[in-house]
């Protein structure tokens, strides 16, 4: 039998299962819309394609379909959960001497909103919680926290803390047992230690919308082999089959739930790089079934290995702990937001912290984005970057580790619309051709059996039916989305924005789309960070100032008109202009132009069609 534990809105309907008077969090509801792009991270399902099956046409360099990640499906977005991991979590010594003073709250403030954002948080509670027992002769370090200072977990929104470790039992079994008692009647689940074997092997289980989440809680360091649960005493979840024991375990969980996720207590404090048995762990719960490995004990952040669909955080260091000014890093910790769903680690992202005595808050420092460069650095070891936005990412292009787009590239490899080179480069300055922009945009929208039936219209000249662009210009011709004969639409020829927006906008208006594309909303314009040169949109066009000597033309949409390079455009890509900023596709730039004629590079027409792609997604 396992811990379960349903989404908070579910737990409203069951009043066993809700939380006490003010600590309820905040619902988010969701409606279709088309969503601005956003980094990758929980707040933004992966919009996807359709990975193509081999073709019999040659193919493209550049777009073809990747075999190193799992595809997405075009149409309606797949449900997910949001989990936040945090590290070690201490409650007394200075952060106790702070709660006294200033209540639980004091050392959260800084970090709860982001807590509650997630559907579960999750942490590592390094102490033990309670008035009973003694502190163990001859250990160094003993901690035991007031049970008051459980109230700030509560207020926080931490939903299970994890017992496996090297301090819940400082005081012995009694107060092993008072701990357990004492968190879980203040509504928060526990993992890894219990009253016996099974209860401290025992998962618990996440579940929302239909995708369950099993958490099993390790302990890989230990004094000695006594603080292990018996069949029939207390204790924790260690161990002592070099992890053979815990891959038992998952094999078991993995045929229960959807995502298997371990949180263990290894490796060495205060190392950056885990140790070769913990590199191994994690390699045997990964192959075990385990999509999720997140590791604590080293108090120090360590990398992240992510292949697509299973991520391990080798150590997420101290989240909530006490103060030492002597070792910068030892104050560095994070937040850890991974999105799931029935496929696996959909997305995941950092949000770097910073321990200010006592008191946990949002790393905004200039430190923050060597931070996330360090991290960056100590993943390469296993393929995989962490961007300047705290995105974690497998490392598929030499040429697009911390690029602007490479959260973008790596949504729509992860969809098989793009692989890159045989040198494993992406070139993303590179200028697009309109045969590479309609491969690209065709494996977005058209499921294999599409490219493969379509049949080129009456007077197709565009390109032979031996070239590789052949069944992407057919299919976009067949649709009526490009002329089917027009020296225009040569496919070795650039590919501009207008003539990409013009595709998307009549894309957008057949029927096929019709029923889940809306308009952004102007409230939310925000959400899409810019790409270089952009600017952020505005929520409303601008007045025209009635002294003006130079009035705009009637024929100008009014949200183009803060833009100064529409001049000689027809009525019709005025129209597709103006359809492109209404939805949240174009911006501009900093000097006032959306420079729709101009060469497109790579990159920028990934991030173009990422947009489209994930508001027709949503």
């Amino acid at each position: 039998m396992a811990f379960r534990i349903h989404h908070r809105s579910e737990c409203r309907k069951d009043p066993c299962l809700a939380r006490g008077p003010g600590q309820a969090r905040r619902a988010v509801t969701k409606r279709p819309k088309l969503k601005r792009f956003a980094r990758l991270g929980p707040a933004v399902l992966l919009a996807g394609t359709l990975a193509l099956t081999p073709l019999s046409w040659p193919k493209s360099p550049v777009v073809c379909a990747s075999p190193s990640l799992p595809s997405t499906r075009f149409g309606a977005p797949d449900p997910t959960i949001t989990l936040a991991f945090v590290g070690d979590i201490l409650l007394n010594v200075t952060v106790g001497d702070l709660i006294k003073r200033e209540g639980p709250m004091a050392p959260w403030e800084g970090v709860k909103d982001i807590l509650s954002r997630a559907d579960f948080a999750i942490g590592n509670l390094e102490c033990a919680v309670g008035t009973t027992g003694e502190p163990l002769p001859g250990k160094e370090w003993t901690f035991r926290a007031d049970p008051a200072t459980l109230d700030g977990l509560i207020g926080a929104g931490i939903d299970v803390v994890s017992l496996a470790n090297n301090h819940t039992l400082d005081y012995g079994t009694e107060c092993l047992l008072e701990t357990v008692a004492l968190v879980r009647q203040a509504g928060i689940q526990t993992a890894g230690a219990g009253a016996n074997l099974a209860e401290a092997f025992k998962p618990v289980i996440l579940e929302k919308d239909g995708v369950s989440v099993g958490l099993l809680a390790i302990n890989m360091i230990y004094p000695t082999v006594s603080w292990g649960a018996g069949e029939d005493s207390p204790g924790q979840a260690i161990d002592d089959t070099w992890h053979m024991y815990t891959v038992q375990h998952v094999r078991n969980l993995a045929s229960q739930v959807d995502i298997v996720a371990v949180y263990v207590h290894w490796s060495e404090e205060r190392q950056e790089v885990p140790t070769g048995w913990t590199i191994r762990m994690a390699k045997a719960l990964r192959e075990a079934g385990a999509h999720l490995v997140v590791g604590s004990h080293p108090h120090i952040l360590n990398g992240f290995d992510y292949d697509g669909t299973n991520l391990t955080a080798y150590s997420l260091g101290n989240f909530v702990f006490t103060t030492r000014p002597e070792n910068p890093r030892l104050q560095i910790g994070a937040v850890l937001e991974v999105t799931v769903s029935k496929r696996g680690v959909e997305s995941a992202s950092l949000i770097p912290t910073r321990i200010v005595w006592g008191r946990t808050v949002v790393d905004d420092s200039p430190e923050k984005e060597e931070t996330l460069r360090w991290l960056s650095s100590l993943s390469n070891a296993w393929q995989t970057d962490v961007d300047r936005q705290g995105n974690i990412l497998p490392a598929l292009f030499s040429d697009l580790r911390r690029h602007w787009a490479q959260a973008t590239v790596t949504n729509l490899v992860r969809a098989g619309a793009i692989e890159g080179y045989p040198d494993k480069t992406f070139r993303p300055e590179a200028t697009i051709s309109k045969g590479e922009f309609a491969a690209l945009f065709s494996r977005t929208v058209a499921s294999p059996e599409d490219l493969e039936t379509a049949v080129p219209p009456s007077g197709f000249t565009l390109c032979h039916q031996t070239d590789w662009q052949y069944p992407y210009m057919t299919y976009l011709a067949s649709r009526g989305l490009i002329p089917e004969s027009d020296p225009g639409w040569d496919p070795s020829s650039p590919c501009s924005r207008l003539d990409a927006l013009t595709v998307m906008q009549k894309h957008a208006k057949q029927a096929v789309a019709q029923s889940v594309y809306e308009v952004l909303e102007p409230e939310e314009a925000g959400e899409t960070p810019v790409t270089p040169g952009e600017q952020e949109p505005e929520t409303s066009p601008p007045q025209q100032d009635d002294h003006s000597s130079a009035p705009f033309p009637d024929h100008i949409p009014a949200n183009l008109r803060r833009f100064a390079d529409l001049t000689g455009l027809d009525p019709a890509s005025l129209d597709t202009a103006s359809w492109a900023v209404e939805v949240g596709l174009l911006k501009g730039y900093e000097d006032g132009t959306l420079r729709l004629g101009g060469t497109v590079t790579r990159a920028e027409m990934a991030e173009l069609i990422w947009r489209y792609t994930a508001g027709k997604r949503l």
